[in-house]
């Protein structure tokens, strides 16, 4: 396995991990999920952007 692929899935996991820990500690898990949506759709954006 490479180091970025590597790097990738370590990436990926941390986030998976993140992402229950917030909702499991959030009040409200609706609210929680869709700021988290959020902010994944803005950061993808960003590098699309970026990439084009």
């Amino acid at each position: 396995m490479t180091t970025p692929l590597f790097a990738l899935v370590l990436l990926a996991a941390l986030l998976h991990a993140g992402w229950n820990a917030l909702l499991k500690i959030g009040l409200d898990r609706f609210l929680t999920a869709s700021l988290i949506q959020i902010g994944a759709g803005l950061a993808a954006g960003v590098v699309a952007i970026k990439l084009a």
